[in-house]
């Protein structure tokens, strides 16, 4: 079967949830990837070994973040319209894709337009936030919008667990009001990692990622700090496009990790500092590490998301502009780190159920 995989291209989460996925379905299908900038460089790299796989750049939505987060609301505002546009655009690409190469089937981790017209060629939507957590009330809102745009997919795959009380969205995949039921299916957490018994011999693993330019000022409040720091240290910068290596006695610095040197890393360490993504989470949780979160600033789905699992007992959490590493880092050891229910053995197995 041909199956198209498009995958968004904010922040390397995306990539790294649906990792699993294609892995899987490239072993009995032909797969075409669907991405964009940093995401679809690092797709190049993970997928490497994959001989079914074929690479499309498709542009998706422009970032609305900036350094100044009183910007935020409006700069989002103006950059709407423009989202639109470009949703149109992305499936008039994609319906290209369909009809020249054949496709079957769509599976889309977060692209809107990444859908066909056609009902002879199901689609799929990845996505845990069916609601965004907005300021002003309008939380409800945004689920109702999320809802509508949705409708053109045939199911909602949603990486978290069916029940609130295990769940690791929290609010954000729960308690829905406008959404169909019978569309929603909770596949569990998906991770690209497993974890393995190894000696813990990195005190500490800094994973510095996100859009810029956070991205650049989480890194830099970062290096400023470990020389401070007596403790073996390991710090990704999350940059594909460099590769390069720096080391200076305690410290281990990586322009980039490879999938199958990060989950090495992430196995030895016995704490992880790093931003509150949900798919950082989900691997964290495959990996039942303890953590540090430090949230997007003014990225509200990653400071709820931090706040859900301090409030959990899960892993302690500080704004951007507030680390303290040397002691935020003793506080968080107290904290009992990240476990589920079931892991992704399990989540693919349900993926397959849905989708075939």
């Amino acid at each position: 079967m041909k199956i198209l995989f498009a995958i968004c291209s904010w922040g390397l989460g995306h990539l790294m949830r649906s990792l699993p996925l294609i892995k899987k379905l490239s072993k009995e299908n032909e797969v075409f990837i669907v991405g964009h900038g940093r995401n679809l460089v690092a797709a190049r790299k993970e997928l490497k070994d994959e001989p079914k796989l074929k690479f499309f750049n498709i542009p998706d939505y422009p970032l609305p973040y900036t350094k100044n987060p009183m910007f935020f609301l409006p700069n989002f505002a103006f950059c709407t319209p423009s989202i639109l546009y470009n949703i149109k655009k992305e499936h008039d690409e994609i319906e290209k894709i369909v009809k020249k190469e054949g496709i079957q089937k769509i599976i889309s981790d977060n692209r809107y337009g990444a859908y066909s017209s056609s009902k002879r060629v199901p689609s799929y939507f990845i996505i845990h936030q069916l609601k965004y957590k907005a300021p002003f009330g309008i939380t409800p809102i945004t689920e109702f919008f999320n809802s509508f745009a949705q409708k053109k997919f045939n199911k909602i795959l949603v990486p978290d667990f069916p029940e609130y009380e295990d769940s690791l969205a929290g609010e954000l995949s729960h308690e829905l009001r406008f959404f169909e039921k019978k569309n929603v299916k909770y596949l569990g957490i998906l991770s690209d990692y497993r974890k393995e018994n190894v000696k813990k011999d990195v005190d500490i693993f800094i994973s510095v990622s996100g859009p810029e330019p956070q991205r650049s000022i989480f890194e830099e409040s970062v290096l400023s700090q470990t020389k401070k720091l007596n403790k073996k240290v390991v710090i990704s910068l999350g940059n594909p496009e460099r590769e390069q290596i720096k080391e200076k006695k305690n410290l281990k610095i990586y322009s980039y990790l490879s999938r199958e040197k990060r989950e090495e890393i992430l196995n030895r360490s016995k704490i992880v500092v790093s931003r509150s993504g949900y798919s950082t989470i989900m691997d964290l949780a495959e990996l039942e590490k303890k953590a540090f979160f430090v949230p997007t600033k003014n990225q509200t789905e990653q400071e709820y998301l931090a706040r859900f699992h301090r409030e959990k007992g899960n892993a302690y959490f500080k704004d951007q502009g507030k680390i303290n590493l040397e002691k935020d880092l003793e506080k968080a050891k107290k904290y009992k780190g990240l476990k589920v229910k079931w892991k992704t053995k399990r989540s693919l197995e349900n993926f397959l159920s849905v989708i075939n």
